[in-house]
């Protein structure tokens, strides 16, 4: 259950940036670390990066969660996109599934696999995200112990 996330930003003047990121014990995409990661390093390079900025993803959950009301866990994101939202003229986050050739997504995966053997933080989790995390442990079992089904 250990996170990953990996992080490509393509600036101005062909400069690219990349990060490999642990995002913590019983890590899930409600939390949304990578996005929030990418969203502060577009933040600290405010002078090469464009007016607009899109942020491509393959957590269709953030994405969705985000238009919900009152997620707690994505709060820190929401300030950091709010921050964006105030020094770019658009910011957009895109999900885009697998294996879709957007430049850069393939070396992003590449990224987040390194992330995920960095050292990873004991994070506290809320009900939710240990609910989800037990029925991940739980259908990973069933599945190696039903190879039929």
């Amino acid at each position: 259950c250990d996170g990953e996330g990996g992080i490509v930003l393509k600036l101005l003047k062909k400069v690219t940036v990349t990060k490999a990121i642990a995002t913590g014990k019983y890590s899930n995409n409600y939390r949304a670390e990578a996005i929030r990661t990418a969203a502060e390093m577009i933040l600290e390079r405010r002078g090469t990066s464009r007016n607009k900025v899109v942020i491509f993803t393959g957590a269709l959950s953030v994405i969705t969660a985000l238009k919900s009301v009152g997620k707690i866990e994505l709060n820190e994101l929401k300030a950091t996109l709010d921050a964006l939202a105030r020094t770019l003229k658009r910011t957009v986050i895109q999900w885009i599934p697998s294996h879709c050739n957007i430049s850069g997504n393939e070396h992003a995966d590449k990224l987040a696999k390194e992330g995920g053997r960095l050292p990873q933080t004991d994070l506290e989790i809320s009900y939710e995200e240990a609910r989800t995390t037990i029925g991940w442990h739980y259908r990973d079992k069933w599945t190696k112990d039903h190879p039929q089904a």
